[in-house]
């Protein structure tokens, strides 16, 4: 977790820094949440819904997406999807 959350820190930094556009493929949607200006899910190889992060991590949509129930939380502004164990 240490490193994957450094090598997010620093693209946001680059990415805020040079002011381009930064394309990364995540399956954590967490790290997604934490880190995204803008998300693009995809659902059986096509695209199922894309937007701001806080837009996109709902439990419904999580619901569309994976099929599964999950609580999302709002921490420090972000979104925090937690799945029922």
């Amino acid at each position: 977790m240490y490193h994957a959350r450094s090598l997010m820190q620093i693209l946001r930094r680059l990415t805020d820094e040079h002011k381009r556009t930064t394309v990364v493929v995540l399956h954590d949607i967490n790290q997604a949440a934490a880190y995204a200006d803008y998300v693009v899910a995809m659902k059986n190889g096509q695209v199922a819904m894309q937007g701001k992060p806080n837009d996109i991590f709902t439990a419904e949509n999580i619901k569309t997406l994976f099929d599964m129930d999950v609580n999302v939380l709002d921490y420090e502004g972000k979104k925090l999807v937690i799945h029922h164990i």
